[in-house]
């Protein structure tokens, strides 16, 4: 899985885009949202699982908060979700169906804060 930051890739903000993985790294992703939905985690940095590779040294952490504040770009390859437990489960679904082998698609994880994120099988959308 591959995590890269297009500063003007969509029309309305910049994104992160989780692309370019196997059914195995999205359920992997999957679990962890599941973990944070249920309080199992506080957080996670998903740029350093098992199969992730941040381009250009891109850190992505993913936290359990009391309100959505959605992405935050901390720094130049830095950035931080910070969801409520229930938002982190709806997020969890939608990476469900990612968890099987398909050739393409996308959905857009999270829309609220600096920055959007996209989970794209092929890297469009």
């Amino acid at each position: 899985m591959k995590l890269e930051y297009l500063p003007h890739g969509s029309k309305n903000r910049p994104l992160l885009r989780l692309y370019n993985f196997s059914p195995t790294e999205a359920m992997q992703l999957q679990q962890a949202t599941v973990g944070l939905a249920a309080g199992a985690i506080n957080e996670i940095v998903v740029s350093e699982m098992s199969g992730v590779g941040g381009i250009a040294g891109r850190r992505l952490v993913l936290k359990a908060g009391k309100r959505d504040v959605g992405i935050k770009h901390l720094s130049a390859n830095s950035f931080e979700c910070v969801l409520t437990r229930d938002t982190w489960d709806n997020v969890s679904g939608l990476i469900e169906a990612f968890c099987e082998p398909i050739q393409s698609g996308h959905q857009w994880l999270v829309s609220v804060g600096d920055v959007n994120v996209l989970l794209s099988k092929d890297g469009s959308w």
